[in-house]
């Protein structure tokens, strides 16, 4: 079977109109992501090399494996509230 399980002709008219991907950020927010970002992940290097330095412990790999995950799930769900917003905001209009 052709089209992902649709045929021939592809996915429904309104499957395809469910998806509208996210604006790129642009001026000041891309500028401050662009700066943030790789600053965070040399901070958070030179912390690790510092706990594993003064302590070398498995529970300190616990310890950031535990924050990683946090972090994650909290950037997961900011951009899951983005997307809420502008699907509504579509649906709308």
């Amino acid at each position: 079977m052709m089209g992902g399980g649709w045929g021939m002709s592809g996915p429904p008219r309104h499957a395809k109109d469910l998806f509208r991907p996210l604006r790129p950020a642009r001026g000041w927010r891309f500028t401050l992501a662009v700066i943030v970002g790789p600053l965070t992940w040399l901070l958070a290097f030179l912390m690790i090399g510092w706990l594993v330095e003064k302590f070398d412990a498995v529970e300190i790999g616990l310890l950031i494996a535990f924050g990683s995950f946090v972090v994650g799930l909290m950037l997961l769900l900011v951009l899951h509230t983005g997307r809420n917003r502008e699907r509504r905001r579509y649906e709308r209009s």
